[in-house]
């Protein structure tokens, strides 16, 4: 039996997690990982496929996957019981809807390392001083520091008495004006 028959002998064997499916949300997506098992098989290296329903762009994305498959990719072959072409394939995808055309060509837009490094680079450096005040604190001992991360809480502990106020409960104007400066 050829692997394309044995392809369609059962359904798309495909998970709903994973790096590709995991970065942006579209309701019908299928893990571009699994399609491009079935491309693997279908066609050979160099030939283009033909979407044009393309939505979120996952058979675009499993195009481009072809020619470095993941390991995953490997084990779904295998389990198939079929030995896919690797290689890489040419993709063409049509959608009419803006959010699913904008989702497929942001994720499958080839961007080298290091232009995106420099993108980030000169991104923060633009936004670091407009933004630090969001992002900066005062400690304990009166040194200017950087926010890691924040816990919000609806009870508050007051410093001087002890007593637990409850944010939501008391009026929080009044406490925001009450609260004094560490």
């Amino acid at each position: 039996m050829n692997d394309i028959k044995r392809l369609f002998e059962r359904p798309l064997p495909s998970t709903r997690s994973g790096a590709f499916f995991n970065t942006f949300s579209y309701p019908t997506k299928i893990s571009p990982e699994s399609i491009a098992v079935y491309i693997a098989a279908a066609t050979k290296p160099g030939d283009t496929v033909l979407d044009t329903f393309s939505g979120s762009g996952s058979t675009g994305i499993a195009a481009l996957l072809c020619e470095h498959p993941t390991d995953r990719m490997k084990e779904l072959a295998y389990e198939l019981g079929i030995n896919p072409v690797w290689g890489p394939r040419n993709a063409v995808g049509y959608e009419i809807g803006t959010y699913g055309s904008f989702a497929a060509k942001t994720i499958s837009n080839r961007l080298k390392a290091s232009e995106f490094q420099r993108a980030v680079e000169d991104f923060v450096k633009k936004e670091k001083d407009r933004l630090m005040h969001y992002y900066s604190a005062i400690d304990p001992n009166g040194e200017i520091g950087v926010i890691r991360y924040i816990i919000w809480s609806e009870v508050l502990l007051c410093p001087h008495c002890g007593r637990e106020i409850s944010f939501l409960r008391e009026e929080p104007h009044e406490i925001l004006l009450n609260l004094k400066r560490i």
